[in-house]
């Protein structure tokens, strides 16, 4: 009795940790993306939102939007459709990107290395941006980072009530 004890607790802790994939274009998802230059008051705050979706290259992609954000909502008017964002649920992987006419507007939170060669929406480049199914010690080599670099390791915080997947990238100095 003792022993199954023992396996039905490790079987608890294994679950609990492993986190279900949760697809990323799905509609009305929303980001806010927020930048300052250590000023309580942000610089800069955008909101990204999925509405609607599109095929493109015989794939199905969310459409990604842009709204300016103030005071404490959306102006409507200011909505943009600015890029494309789609899941491969099987394996656990976020394509898409933002179209290279309008990266200007998100400047501030883009890779200034410019890895990321996006196109237009008649020339849709996708990039790989989020890939779920690595593991610690895994290399990752993702166009918005500077350079490929290697996990060192993978824990889980809460974020509005929901624990996702944390890595923690080797310093690449």
């Amino acid at each position: 009795m003792k022993q199954l004890k023992t396996i039905l607790f490790l079987l608890t802790a294994f679950t609990t940790f492993a986190q279900e994939y949760i697809p990323m274009a799905v509609d009305s998802a929303t980001w806010v993306l927020a930048s300052t230059d250590e000023n309580p008051i942000y610089d800069e705050v955008i909101v990204l939102r999925i509405e609607g979706d599109t095929i493109l290259n015989t794939f199905s992609y969310s459409k990604i939007y842009k709204y300016v954000y103030q005071n404490s909502g959306l102006i409507s008017s200011s909505r943009l459709l600015i890029g494309l964002l789609r899941d491969d649920i099987s394996e656990r992987k976020v394509y898409g990107g933002i179209f290279s006419e309008l990266e200007d507007e998100l400047q501030t939170f883009l890779n200034y290395d410019k890895r990321c060669s996006w196109g237009s929406i008649d020339t849709f480049n996708e990039h790989l941006l989020y890939d779920f199914s690595l593991q610690q010690s895994d290399s990752i080599d993702i166009c918005m980072l500077t350079n490929p670099t290697v996990i060192t390791s993978i824990d889980s915080i809460d974020r509005f009530g929901y624990y996702r997947l944390n890595y923690e990238l080797e310093d690449d100095e």
